[in-house]
């Protein structure tokens, strides 16, 4: 069994500053849930960073990634850990939502509730941060009604403010807490041919309609999937240009979804006119 052991401050800092003094101006944080049980530790990191700053050890501009749970951005807004870390530099967050829709979250075996997830993004709104987010719109068992609840949370809390790619399905493992949860309702599929070097397991939607809505959202995506990876790409290396991109890009993506969820029963040609005008729209 793999322990998890995390690097002391002495060499966090040490990597920060050779980090810094190579050229690097963003640095990522490959912990999935950055706070943890280690708040003192990050407060004295993130007062680190504003001293090396100060005394221009390391560039004003150096700026940082981090991912938490949304329960921790309303709790550590609350003790001002997240304001300080802000303010040392930490401007780009990555946040797990999972989902809009309650039935859905719950599927997930997720603690968090749809009420603390808009709070956690309102927050981070507040503290203009770049704002990332885990986001999975399709699981095996999810319904039209949910699929809505999404539609509706993405426009209301979501569009034009995150990057990330928020419509996409989940990725089975049969091994995962999901699978063992809800396996006696999840039909399976064999893989094809090409899907035999994945460790995921493909699946059928327990809902005809789905398959169709998301088989008609996946053609409308890879049209320009390689162009949205290659702006994330350039993203990733601190271009604000290429965060407009990807933000218009996703905009597109929420619309495409709205289209085809409202009309693919009683006016699918209504769908292959909007997609058809946002697929132009969409070449960058």
């Amino acid at each position: 069994m793999i322990s998890y052991r995390p690097f002391n401050n002495k060499k966090i800092l040490s990597d920060i500053v050779s980090a810094d003094n190579s050229g690097v101006r963003k640095l990522y944080f490959t912990d999935e849930d950055f706070f943890g049980k280690k708040h003192k530790d990050i407060e004295y990191i993130a007062d680190e960073i504003h001293n090396l700053k100060e005394k221009k050890i390391i560039s004003n501009n150096l700026s940082f990634f981090i991912s938490t749970k949304s329960c921790d951005i309303t709790k550590h807004n609350k003790n001002n850990l997240l304001k300080k870390l802000v303010s040392a530099g930490f401007n780009d967050i990555f946040v797990g939502i999972e989902s809009g829709s309650p039935s859905q979250l719950n599927r997930y075996g997720k603690k968090s509730t749809i009420e603390i997830n808009i709070e956690s993004i309102n927050i981070l709104k507040n503290l203009n941060v770049n704002i990332d987010v885990g986001f999975i719109f399709f699981d095996p068992l999810v319904t039209i009604k949910e699929l809505k609840e999404n539609l509706y949370f993405i426009k209301k809390h979501l569009r034009g403010i995150t990057s990330a790619r928020i419509i996409k399905k989940l990725l089975l493992d049969t091994g995962s807490k999901y699978y063992h949860m809800h396996k006696k309702n999840i039909l399976l599929r064999e893989k094809k041919y090409i899907e035999k070097i994945s460790n995921f397991t493909p699946y059928y939607f327990s809902e005809k309609d789905i398959q169709y809505i998301y088989n008609k959202y996946i053609d409308f995506e890879k049209m320009h999937f390689a162009n949205s990876n290659y702006i994330q790409e350039i993203y990733r290396k601190n271009n604000n240009y290429s965060l407009k991109k990807l933000i218009h890009i996703r905009n597109l993506d929420t619309k495409a979804i709205d289209a085809i969820i409202n009309n693919y029963k009683e006016k699918p040609f209504i769908t292959d006119h909007i997609l058809e005008n946002l697929t132009k729209k969409k070449k960058i």
